[in-house]
C-alpha cells in the first residue's frame, strides 16, 4: 500500500514493507546480501568464466510452434541462444556495446544543464560495497 501526501517532506517506509530493500536482520550488517559473481578468480588472477560474446541477431521466429507443450523447448532454445551475451553475468569482462539509437535527454523549455561537482554522501557502512560496485562498473565499461 502506498500513501501519497502533499504535506510530507521526505520518504517514509515501514520496516515491514516487503520491497526487498532491507534485509530481514536490518540493521545488523553481518547478514547483508552478497552479489552472485559468476566467476572465481584463479591463482593467476584471470577470469575463468565463459567468454562474453556479441548479442546474436534478433530472431525472426522461433524454431517451433509457440504452444504450451513446447515451453521447455522454448526455454532451452532461448537460454542457449543468449547464453554468451544476455545471460553471461561475469563481472570481470567488459559488456558489449549496445545497439540502437542513443538515448535523447530533453530539458524543460528555457532550462540549461549545469555541472554539479559535489560528491554524494555515502553511509559509512556502505562505502566499501559502493566502491567495489563502482570499480566493477568501470571494468565492465558502464562508466
Amino acid at each position: 500500500m502506498v500513501y501519497i501526501s502533499t504535506n510530507v517532506n521526505g520518504l517514509f517506509l515501514s520496516q515491514k514493507t516487503h520491497l526487498g530493500i532491507l534485509n530481514q536482520d536490518f540493521p545488523h550488517l553481518q547478514n547483508l546480501p552478497t552479489t552472485n559473481a559468476c566467476c572465481q578468480l584463479d591463482e593467476t588472477s584471470e577470469c575463468n568464466c565463459p567468454t562474453r560474446g556479441p548479442t546474436p541477431a534478433r530472431p525472426t521466429k522461433i524454431p517451433f510452434d509457440p504452444t504450451s507443450d513446447n515451453l521447455d523447448k522454448f526455454e532451452s532454445w532461448f537460454l542457449e541462444t543468449f547464453k554468451d551475451s544476455a545471460f553471461n553475468t561475469c563481472e570481470e569482462q567488459p559488456l558489449q556495446e549496445m545497439s540502437g539509437t542513443p538515448v535523447e535527454i530533453r530539458f524543460k523549455e528555457g532550462e540549461k544543464p549545469h555541472a554539479v561537482h559535489t560528491a554524494i554522501p555515502v553511509a559509512h557502512h556502505w562505502k566499501r560495497k559502493v566502491k567495489k560496485d563502482l570499480d566493477r562498473d568501470v571494468k565492465l565499461g558502464i562508466i
